[in-house]
């Protein structure tokens, strides 16, 4: 990482103003040489657990553990991506940040999932074939809380305003040929909140979107052109499995069950796949078979969801059932 201009004199500063260089599609924490994606941190802290990091905090400020403060404080999203040692910095924080970044991840954690939330209520888990994916401010303005984005950090109070902040600009690689030639933006940030609401931004101009899996519960980064409702995260007590392969499974099992389309289609894969083992049907023909039983099933779906009464919606399935089993 380059050291240039002001970057000479980081030495003297606090360990809590945490310089950022922020590039194309990921940013880098002081001088951890480790490039991270947008929207990491604020995942990180979705995830964690403030209760054991409030343990560390003292009962009274008498009891000042500066050493246990600052072990705790290594935990703790954003700070722990620091490279070197805090001690290598000449000023440590005073008790009430310690306190006051406690309050921080309470807040993020309560007021950016309820706008997480908002943004996805109404969105379908995982982009279907053919459907356009909604960009990140579409999905915002559809939602109705593209108020929440501008100077109020998603916030409710003067308190919680959004950061003001200066940029400076780099070459990531002054020192460093190893590394790419970038040119970044450098800031500084002295809370956890401003630094999350400035990643958060950025992370969702690129596509960079925290979103909760239904399966584990956990929240993961769902990177630009990906659509997965579930996490990569392996399942306790499953061997090799993780949370999207059993939550792919799950929902399209449950779709099955409830729909007589997809039943039906299911049904007849298998049966024109059993002809393919049983050597009475060439590879070519079946593949030709399931791309158009594919186009069948995805007009019939089309329209099975447009009817209202059940009759209506088993006459549809009766004639799919016909055509996808008769396909020439």
């Amino acid at each position: 990482m380059g050291v240039l201009g002001k970057d000479l004199f980081d030495i003297h500063r606090s360990i809590t103003h945490t310089k950022i260089q922020f590039g194309e599609k990921t940013y880098w924490v002081e001088d951890n040489p480790k490039p991270i994606p947008y929207g990491t941190v604020l995942v990180d802290v979705l995830n964690f657990d403030v209760s054991r990091y409030k343990k560390s905090l003292p009962q009274n400020r008498e009891t000042n553990n500066l050493s246990k403060l600052r072990k705790a404080l290594g935990g703790v999203p954003l700070y722990r991506y620091y490279a070197s040692e805090k001690g290598a910095f000449a000023k440590d924080p005073k008790l009430d940040f310690y306190i006051s970044l406690a309050e921080d991840i309470e807040f993020i954690q309560e007021r950016y999932v309820w706008f997480l939330k908002a943004i996805f209520e109404k969105v379908e888990p995982e982009k279907k074939k053919g459907q356009r994916k909604l960009t990140p401010a579409e999905l915002i303005s559809n939602s109705a809380v593209g108020a929440f984005v501008s100077g109020v950090s998603l916030g409710e109070n003067r308190n919680v305003d959004a950061p003001q902040v200066n940029v400076q600009y780099a070459m990531l690689n002054a020192l460093d040929d190893s590394l790419p030639a970038e040119i970044v933006e450098k800031m500084y940030f002295d809370r956890l909140l401003d630094f999350v609401y400035v990643e958060f931004m950025k992370g969702m101009q690129k596509g960079f979107i925290p979103k909760r899996c239904p399966n584990c519960g956990r929240w993961f980064l769902q990177e630009p052109g990906q659509t997965y409702a579930y996490c990569s995260r392996p399942i306790q007590g499953e061997l090799n499995k993780t949370c999207r392969d059993v939550g792919s499974v799950n929902s399209f099992q449950t779709k099955a069950h409830n729909n007589d389309i997809w039943k039906y289609h299911q049904r007849a894969y298998k049966k024109y796949f059993a002809r393919i083992k049983a050597g009475t049907m060439k590879r070519g023909e079946f593949t030709d078979w399931a791309d158009k039983a594919e186009k069948i099933r995805d007009k019939a779906l089309a329209e099975y969801k447009r009817v209202r009464t059940e009759d209506e919606r088993k006459a549809i399935a009766e004639r799919f059932k016909a055509e996808v089993n008769f396909v020439e």
